[in-house]
């Protein structure tokens, strides 16, 4: 790109202006919450640097899956709640789920906090961590779709393969073939037959479900 200004502003200018910005941006703001007759004190900044911002949008992205790496959407709240109250405040969020969910839905906290903090940077979170979920579900969508097409590719080899193997033996047995396997049935119907007579000379039912039944007195 060329240059058409007479000068520039040094990097070493940039840093120093966003160093100030953001020290005026980030002194903590004292949040009063209630309970009871008790009042806790929480702090919350008003912005967050890269690596905290990036952070929060992997949490809140992962907690919208669950171990088997489907997409819980009533957890998408919850998840950016939790991201958005660990990286702006000093409140520690309890580990149970329900607690959780009772804090950040059914408080107005969460909303109070946001209030604070930079709407833009906010706005920003919120589609940085959407994106990721629709890129996450594309990817994993992509990869189970992958997975049936080498299904559907083996499938067909052995349908081929098994056709293969039967062009081969017709053309090398022709009717022999057909006559074996009207024997093989022939056979297990003799068998079938003869399993039956002696089931029956033993007292034996078919069922499993009707056992012998003893009948007392026969020596």
């Amino acid at each position: 790109m060329i240059n058409t200004f007479d000068n520039i502003v040094p990097a070493t200018q940039v840093v120093a202006y966003t160093q100030s910005v953001v020290e005026e941006d980030n002194k903590p703001v004292e949040l009063t919450l209630k309970a009871g007759d008790v009042d806790i004190t929480a702090q919350v900044v008003r912005s967050i640097g890269l690596d905290k911002f990036a952070s929060a949008v992997e949490s809140a992205a992962t907690s919208c899956f669950n171990e088997d790496g489907e997409y819980v959407p009533w957890m998408e709240d919850v998840a950016l709640g939790h991201a958005v109250l660990s990286a702006y405040t000093n409140i520690e969020l309890p580990d149970d789920l329900h607690e959780l969910f009772d804090f950040i839905i059914n408080t107005d906290v969460l909303d109070r906090v946001v209030t604070i903090i930079d709407s833009d940077q906010f706005e920003r979170l919120v589609t940085a961590v959407r994106r990721k979920i629709h890129i996450t579900l594309k990817e994993r969508y992509s990869a189970r779709e992958q997975e049936l097409d080498r299904a559907l590719a083996m499938l067909n080899y052995i349908t081929q393969k098994y056709n293969e193997i039967g062009v081969i033996f017709n053309e090398i047995m022709g009717d022999d073939m057909k006559e074996l396997m009207e024997k093989l049935r022939d056979t297990a119907r003799d068998v079938s037959g003869e399993v039956g007579e002696i089931k029956e000379k033993l007292g034996l039912e078919e069922s499993s479900d009707n056992p012998p039944v003893d009948k007392g007195g026969e020596a």
